[in-house]
């Protein structure tokens, strides 16, 4: 069944698991979920490690010291990530909408920072499939900012871009934020292949919670799960040929201030 089309979008369904997970599907799920996200910084680790190897071979000159010091740094930073990763994976008890966290005053997550902070991190896979990234604001948005749990929404911007750098290598990557009233609405594009058929989009991508069999579709899953965790919403555009494009709605935008 094709899914039913929303303003161009496919409309995602059932964002909410239908029950509690048994243990043994649920821990499936995280062994499964954690093997992919730590793929991309081991990766990254991989190719830092193959870069120090071709420095070391080139001999030493001020300029390469300098290339040295910058792979040595994002070794450590790629590093801290997949320790946060595991962190995270461990600490996690249930996938599915948690409340808005309660912040101090002023404590706000602002997005364009995350995307950013992702695009570091992704960095290496990007430039190997020699993918371009932009990111904008449409008019009405001075800051997208709010009350939103920074860990996972790193873990949606990095899976994404991760599909792309995968399976859709050379396409730009095109970031949009906008607000809908008291939400923050994210547009990510690509100019990728996307999917073959409206079919394979409703079997492997708007499934109804439980993770798919084998690697093939977990990242737009894991997407899925974290924005059902943020209590947003999800919508994806297939355009076979030209691309694959994500639809996010979060509630919790902080107003801009006033005068701006």
């Amino acid at each position: 069944m094709v899914p039913e089309e929303e303003d161009g979008y496919a409309a995602d369904r059932d964002r909410e698991p239908k029950g509690e997970a048994d243990p043994e599907r649920r821990a499936r799920e995280l062994l499964r979920t954690a093997s992919h996200d730590l793929r991309s910084p081991l990766t990254a680790i991989q190719l830092l490690v193959q870069r120090l190897a071709r420095l070391r071979q080139i001999g030493s000159s001020t300029d390469r010291e300098a290339d040295w010091a910058a792979a040595l740094s994002r070794l450590s930073r790629v590093a801290d990530h997949a320790l946060a990763l595991i962190e995270d994976i461990l600490n996690t008890d249930r996938v599915g909408p948690r409340p808005l966290p309660a912040r101090p005053s002023g404590a706000r997550v602002d997005v364009e920072d995350v995307i950013a902070e992702a695009i570091t991190l992704q960095q290496e896979l990007l430039e190997r499939a020699k993918c371009a990234v932009t990111v904008s604001r449409k008019s009405g948005l001075v800051r997208a900012q709010g009350a939103w749990d920074r860990g996972c929404l790193l873990r949606i911007f990095c899976n994404l871009l991760q599909n792309v750098s995968k399976y859709a290598p050379t396409s730009p990557i095109h970031v949009q934020l906008a607000r809908a009233g008291d939400k923050l609405r994210i547009a990510f594009a690509d100019r990728g292949p996307g999917l073959r058929s409206g079919a394979e989009m409703a079997g492997k991508y708007l499934d109804d919670g439980v993770a798919p069999i084998g690697a093939h579709g977990l990242g737009i899953w894991i997407v899925r799960r974290g924005v059902a965790e943020l209590n947003g919403s999800l919508k994806i555009r297939n355009a076979p040929g030209m691309g694959l494009a994500f639809a996010i709605e979060l509630p919790g935008l902080v107003s801009d201030p006033p005068g701006r």
